[in-house]
């Protein structure tokens, strides 16, 4: 694992997480009522103290004899609910915050050089200067694809403009009411920019995004709020936009991470996945189960490991650990003498046969 500084992601999607780990301590929407359901503020008091000393010592073995005390208490009934209600309750969440509860995600200019010019490249945090729509330059041609999977309100795409003039993107998202959000920034421009509504896992991408027409893709704290059932079609979705050598960078919540540990009793709906107080859901994975999900529909794993970011809690002498995992996959190019389908690394073996039979 590496540590980054606080401040590097200060306001990032993965710092909000405990504000809204926060609210669920008080209150949980009960099925179909709209009722709350208060636990007992001492005991999560102490559970979350627990909790806390428990990531601190850093034992995996005591971290999950913690998460085994959890029970799954809410109801395949009430699981279906919150399944079909799940972009009612995002739209909710965009409606109270809008466009103003995340930062803007600067730090992807020193974690996505592909997508940057040289000269960003060399100095990540020189200051570009904002896009005025009517002066994009390039065809879909010449451009650089972007495509944003679950683009909020536009805390990636536009910081990513600014600092690429060659870039063209793509945006979506699940909740009708941030892409509404993104369209009415004073940066949207139809000649670089398409937002549009989809749901990754129900819904075919080529419908808004031309088959294999993708260099990039960013998904960033999206594929935690969806159901585990449903994470291989989504990558399979992902896998059909993108280009031969197109790439995917990944990042979500990583197992053990202090949000999870702190989700009290009554918020479990599976090993690993939770809902939160205002009916979002979010999975926390690990480096195993990322390499398996993507090898498993093509993709070329380059990078897969736990981001780390360290919270101190000064008056209560505590320091706690957020935990991101980060990816990096591709897809590998395609040789001109190779069928349709065949992949570069089935190439590498092609090769060492022959140097073999050659010996």
């Amino acid at each position: 694992m590496i540590q980054e500084q606080a401040k590097e992601l200060k306001g990032d999607g993965g710092d909000a997480d405990l504000a809204d780990v926060a609210k669920s301590y008080s209150t949980l929407r009960t099925k179909g009522t709209g009722k709350r359901k208060k636990p007992d503020p001492s005991k999560e008091k102490d559970r979350v103290l627990t909790a806390v000393k428990v990531a601190m010592l850093g034992d995996e073995s005591l971290i999950e004899e913690h998460l085994a005390k959890e029970v799954v208490s809410i109801s395949l009934e009430e699981q279906a609910r919150l399944e079909e209600e799940a972009r009612k309750n995002w739209d909710i969440f965009y409606k109270e915050r809008t466009v103003n509860f995340f930062k803007d995600r600067h730090w992807l200019r020193r974690e996505l050089p592909e997508l940057m010019p040289p000269a960003v490249r060399a100095d990540p945090s020189q200051h570009c200067q904002p896009h005025v729509p009517g002066t994009f330059k390039y065809t879909l041609d010449d451009a650089l694809v972007h495509l944003e999977v679950g683009c909020g309100v536009g805390n990636t795409i536009f910081p990513c403009m600014r600092a690429n003039p060659r870039l063209f993107c793509y945006a979506t998202d699940f909740s009708p009411r941030a892409v509404e959000f993104v369209k009415g920034n004073a940066e949207y421009d139809t000649a670089r920019c398409k937002a549009f509504v989809c749901d990754i896992a129900n819904e075919d991408l080529r419908a808004n995004v031309p088959e294999g027409s993708v260099d990039f893709i960013t998904m960033l704290f999206v594929l935690s709020a969806i159901h585990p059932d449903k994470f291989r079609e989504v990558c399979r979705n992902l896998y059909r936009t993108l280009k031969p050598g197109g790439v995917v960078f990944f990042r979500d919540y990583g197992r053990y991470d202090l949000a999870q540990l702190r989700f009290p009793q009554g918020h479990k709906l599976a090993d690993n996945f939770y809902v939160r107080g205002d009916q979002t859901r979010s999975y926390y994975f690990s480096e195993a189960e990322m390499t398996a999900m993507f090898e498993a529909e093509g993709f070329v794993v380059d990078e897969n490991r736990f981001v780390k970011k360290t919270v101190v809690n000064h008056k209560r002498g505590l320091t706690m650990q957020r935990i991101w995992i980060q990816v990096r996959t591709h897809i590998a190019p395609v040789l001109p003498w190779m069928p349709s389908g065949w992949l570069l690394r089935h190439s590498l073996s092609l090769s060492l046969l022959f140097c073999r039979s050659v010996v």
